[in-house]
Order: structure tokens, then sequence, then C-alpha cells
């Protein structure tokens, strides 16, 4: 892969990461540790950065936040209005999002645990990780040895200065 442009790794570097993702989802115990990526928009740019998550993290955003409207819609008895949303009698709201939330910790552990159980395991995951990781090496030293002679030019870029 030596000599190729960092463009010409983007794809090769994504379908690998998929692999790994594909290979996992198929082996791991629990739906809930399965991990789906998807293109989301990025804050201050109009470039779409896709991101990787397991299912357990938007359930658990999905479940504070129907816990957030419940405990906002028994508060607020004359409706759901900013004003209420506000006042102290929401706090149960609040509290009720929190308490779906603070789930995620123990998810992520037991998460690492299965990941790294079937990591262990199976020989096809480790091939996959190591296929992924090769790749991004590649990518890296593709786009060291771009910056490199870019700060050789004459008027170089601002990223160049010491």
């Amino acid at each position: 892969m030596r000599g190729r442009r960092p463009a010409d790794f983007r794809s090769a570097l994504e379908a690998a990461r998929v692999r790994v993702y594909e290979v996992f989802n198929d082996l791991n115990s629990d739906d809930a540790f399965d991990v789906h990526c998807q293109a989301e928009d990025s804050t201050g740019t109009r470039l779409r950065q896709r991101t990787c998550r397991p299912q357990f993290k938007d359930d658990i955003s999905n479940a504070a936040a129907r816990a957030w409207m419940d405990g906002l819609r028994s508060a607020c008895t004359s409706g759901v209005s900013q004003e209420c949303i506000f006042s102290p009698a929401a706090s149960q709201a609040i509290s009720m999002a929190q308490g779906e939330e603070i789930k995620e910790g123990t998810m992520q552990q037991r998460f690492a645990a299965e990941m790294a159980r079937v990591v262990a395991e199976n020989p096809e995951l480790q091939r996959a990780i190591l296929d992924y990781e090769a790749i991004e090496r590649a990518y890296d030293e593709a786009r060291a040895g771009r910056r490199a002679r870019d700060c050789d030019r004459p008027g170089p870029p601002a990223r160049c200065a010491p």
C-alpha cells in the first residue's frame, strides 16, 4: 500500500472498520452490544462524520428522553410549557432521566468485558482487527509523508510551524 495517496486509504480503512464490527456483532452474546455506524452532522462544519456506537448507548439515551418527558407530563399538569420545564416541580423529570443515564457506566464496563472475551476467543475477529490496524498504519504513514512534503515547500502552512 506504500506510495498511495491518503485519499486512497479512506475507503479501505472504513471497510476494514465495518468488517471488525460485523464480526463482533455476529459473535457477541447480547444485541445491546451490537455496534452500528452512521453518518452524522458535525457541529461547525458541513461535513458529515461517521460515528459508531453500541446499541445500548442509543437505548439508554432513548429511555432517558422518555423518562424526562414522562416526568414533565406528571409535573406539568396544565401542559408542558417553558415555564413548567424550568420550574422546581420539573426537577423530578431530570432525576428520572438521570436514573436512566446512570446505567451507561455499567453497560460500558460489560461491553468492554464482552469485547475482550470475543477478541480472545475468536481468530476471525483478531484477524479483522489486525487488518484494520495495518491499513490505519499505512494511512498514517501516507499522511505523514504528505505533511513532510508540504512543510518542505516555500511558504509552508501554519500547521508546520514548530
